[in-house]
């Protein structure tokens, strides 16, 4: 699995374009939330490449050695994901 590096990108430091504060405030915002998504799926992966990635795969071998249905469920946002899932 290749590893991937978060490579910060100056968006809002001299990007002025025409921009007021307001929208400055916004965009930086937007770009800390990118960056901590960026940072957790880094250590999802690397947590992968660890103990969670053996018992992941213990769990798709489980799951597709399983003769008839399985069934995922789940409400709120665990909902959504059992809906991917299927």
């Amino acid at each position: 699995m290749k590893a991937f590096r978060s490579v910060p990108i100056p968006i809002v430091q001299g990007y002025s374009c025409g921009m007021n504060t307001n929208e400055k405030t916004r965009l930086a915002s937007a770009q800390r939330a990118v960056d901590v998504e960026v940072a957790g799926m880094l250590a999802l992966q690397q947590a992968m490449l660890g103990e969670l990635g053996a018992g992941l795969a213990q769990v798709v071998g489980v799951i597709a050695a399983a003769k008839g249905r399985v069934i995922v469920s789940g409400i709120g946002k665990s909902g959504h994901i059992a809906r991917k899932i299927a």
